[in-house]
Order: C-alpha cells, then structure tokens, then sequence
C-alpha cells in the first residue's frame, strides 16, 4: 500500500477515534443531564447511533490497511499462497461492496432524518 494511503487511512482511524470519544463523552453529559435536571440531550440516541457508525466506519480503512480484521484461517491452513491470496482478495472486494453499501444505506437514512427535521 502507498505511504499516502497509509497515513490517510490512519488519520481517518485517529478521526474514527476521535469521534467514538467524543460521542461517549456526549452520551455521559446527556444521562448526567436526565439524571438531575431532568433534560436530556434532544436526539441522544440518535445521535449516538450515527457518531458510532461513522467512528466504525473511519476506522475500518485501518484495519484493513493492517491486515487485523478477524481472520478464520483453520480451513486455509495447508492451501497454497496462491488459494490464500484469492481467497484474501474476494474477502477485499466484498468488504469494499460492504462499505459501498454502508455509505449508501448510511446517506439515506441521514436524508429521511432530516426531512423528518
């Protein structure tokens, strides 16, 4: 992988971070403000579940770039390099079509969240 990819991916990861701490930093500070004055953060929940999905979503190019998803090797143990690498490369094209459906399925719910206001 390029170097400029690799620092993209990992400033997207430091960003994905970044965003998870800040959107459970807003989750404490909402239940502290129901908790004594009964007033909530308008949208909490919502809020948390995008901030989430977006963190998940920034720090994914990491992980691949690093090769440490989750890999279930016992069935490839003794296959040639050849079998592996085909195998790692359909597992990279569907993790792409993945993350296209994601961001497809994330913009149109982000949409209907706002025509809902």
């Amino acid at each position: 992988m390029s170097g400029a990819l690799r620092r993209l991916s990992l400033w997207f990861g430091v960003l994905g971070a970044s965003v998870a701490l800040i959107t459970g930093f807003m989750t404490f500070v909402s239940v502290v403000l129901r908790a004594v004055f009964q007033w909530p953060i308008p949208g909490d929940v919502e809020l948390t579940q995008m901030g989430i999905a977006l963190a998940i979503s920034l720090c994914l190019p990491w992980c691949q770039s690093e090769r440490a998803h989750i890999l279930v090797d016992f069935f490839t143990q003794r296959s040639r390099e050849s079998t592996v690498r085909r195998l790692d490369a359909i597992g990279s094209l569907a993790l792409a079509l993945m993350y296209a459906l994601l961001a497809w399925r994330t913009s149109a719910g982000a949409l209907a969240v706002r025509e809902a206001g």
